[in-house]
């Protein structure tokens, strides 16, 4: 597994994924658990980032997804045309 620096809205997390999508997935589910106290209150942006790099060089041209394609792929929900 490697390190990422996932970043959406206040939510920025260093956190160990199999890629850039699975270390998004596991970003937000650590930041909504009970047992996490270092984000209260959550707030998200159109776009989840991710890098190997860190968060002072994120930028437009690093792997993006769609909040709400992260949201339904946690919930195990597909897109309906």
């Amino acid at each position: 597994m490697n390190k990422y620096y996932v970043k959406s809205g206040n939510l920025q997390v260093i956190i160990l994924g199999e890629d850039e999508r699975d270390a998004i997935a596991r970003a937000l589910e650590y930041s909504t658990s009970t047992g996490c106290k270092d984000s209260p209150s959550v707030t998200l942006d159109d776009f989840f980032y991710a890098n190997e790099r860190g968060f002072s060089s994120m930028d437009e041209s690093d792997f993006r997804m769609n909040t709400e394609e992260v949201i339904l792929d946690l919930m195990d929900w597909e897109w309906e045309e």
